[in-house]
């Protein structure tokens, strides 16, 4: 694959997250990567660009974090924890080591609003307090958890909310009962929390014109919330699993060589004969393999590559002088961890009266979530 491409090629997950390599990568450091530990220049390129989940500008994802802080520090600081394992960047209003932007000029509830408006996505916490209101401040009359949601809905960022089982059993009953004078809440006690509920209401609502989700996923522990999580962003965590695992050569990675013959010695009809053969050069089988040429329509039948294995797939051609041909091949493997690898490779012969050169290069290579391998005991 020539290095002036590889700023054009890119990985794609086709399951809502689909990206490509941006030409912000330096190509030199790519080119090194790809000579030390014999990648190909698109894989080597993956592991300089997704250190981490990105966002469509080719930056780290951002995800703000919004809840009431004093009751739920341990929960952020293990939201935050595990937000940094699978390479996305949290930015927490009370944690001075996330990403969190400090303007000088503004006070903290409008910083709040500035941050969220510079991240990618929400995450907004519900639990038993709703927090105090802003009305003296003069932003609003709800509590800055509430401003923060509203302001995330109005700047149309993605929200994933996540509320306390007992808090989701409280709205219940609350919904039923408040009219009653004497209403008791066994987790939401305070009637002045009572307001989370009006802010669960309201996101909870469907209306014909809302354009956005109006679900949330309810939690009991830290556990359960960071699974939730974790689940939210599968695709960003399967993205920093492959790298881990190219990095740690444990990932299946195709490589191409080609080899062509000529009958020039007839005049009639002189042909070329190809032959581009597709090794494993990395550190896992490569499932169900299969080739075919771009015109074609059948794939050849799925075949274990293990590593080091190569197969071979053939073409021959009549010679076109002075003109260069091409050729398109389409090869598609499967990883053990539930990936599929599509990518496609252009075959170049150029054939000239006293010469002749040729080469195979990798156009494009795209990454497809797929069920996981399953092995059945007996």
């Amino acid at each position: 694959m020539d290095a002036h491409n590889c700023g054009r090629l890119g990985p794609t997950f086709r399951s809502f997250h689909r990206w490509r390599v941006q030409k912000m990568i330096q190509l030199e450091t790519v080119s090194w990567l790809a000579s030390c530990v014999q990648l190909s220049l698109s894989d080597a390129a993956l592991i300089c660009y997704v250190t981490c989940a990105h966002n469509k500008k080719g930056i780290a994802l951002r995800v703000f974090v919004s809840s009431t802080c004093y009751d739920l520090l341990d929960v952020r600081a293990e939201l935050a924890q595990l937000l940094v394992s699978i390479g996305i960047v949290p930015v927490l209003s009370d944690d001075k080591l996330s990403d969190f932007k400090v303007p000088l000029d503004l006070h903290s509830i409008q910083a709040c609003l500035v941050n969220i408006e510079s991240c990618d996505a929400v995450i907004l916490l519900l639990d038993q307090r709703y927090g105090p209101s802003l009305e003296k401040t003069g932003v609003s009359s709800v509590s800055a958890t509430h401003e923060e949601y509203r302001h995330a809905v109005k700047c149309k960022k993605p929200i994933y909310v996540y509320v306390r089982d007992k808090t989701v059993a409280d709205h219940r009953i609350w919904e039923q009962n408040k009219e009653r004078e004497n209403l008791k809440l066994t987790w939401v006690k305070n009637p002045a929390d009572w307001k989370l509920f009006d802010l669960l209401s309201e996101h909870a609502k469907l209306t014909k014109d809302l354009t956005r989700s109006n679900w949330f996923t309810s939690f009991s522990t830290s556990v359960d919330l960071k699974a939730a999580v974790s689940k939210s962003f599968e695709a960003d965590l399967l993205k920093h699993r492959i790298v881990e695992l190219i990095n740690n050569n444990r990932f299946p990675i195709v490589s191409a060589a080609a080899n062509v013959e000529t009958n020039q010695r007839m005049r009639a009809h002189p042909r070329y004969s190809a032959q581009i053969d597709f090794k494993n050069s990395g550190g896992a089988p490569a499932f169900n393999l299969r080739l075919k040429w771009a015109d074609e329509e059948e794939w050849s039948l799925g075949k274990l590559l293990s590593v080091g294995e190569s197969v071979p797939i053939c073409l021959s051609k009549e010679i076109s002088y002075d003109v260069a041909q091409t050729a398109m091949i389409d090869v598609c493997y499967e990883a053990a961890i539930g990936v599929k690898m599509i990518e496609q490779y252009e075959l170049t012969t150029l054939f000239q009266r006293h010469d002749f050169r040729f080469g195979v290069r990798q156009l494009s290579k795209e990454y497809a979530r797929i069920p996981p391998l399953e092995v059945e005991l007996s």
